[in-house]
């Protein structure tokens, strides 16, 4: 449901973020009124980074410590 709204209001991008597997889903509205398209999963040794978000770049085990924290 999320996903469907994020869509609709154009939202650029958006994240899954799965602690468990220590993975981070990265999907992508290419189009405007199609569905998100998956652009990359993160592994834990990964560093995620963004065009649409160029201040981000992050090791994926590193930034699921401090949410498993909160």
């Amino acid at each position: 449901m999320k996903k469907e709204s994020y869509a609709r209001f154009a939202v650029p991008e958006y994240w899954i973020v799965d602690p468990a597997h220590l993975t981070i889903e990265q999907y992508l509205l290419v189009h405007s009124g199609e569905p998100y398209e998956l652009a990359n999963v993160f592994g834990a040794e990964d560093t995620v980074r963004s065009e649409r978000i160029p201040c981000v770049s992050f090791l994926v085990k590193e930034g699921l410590k401090i949410v498993m924290r909160k």
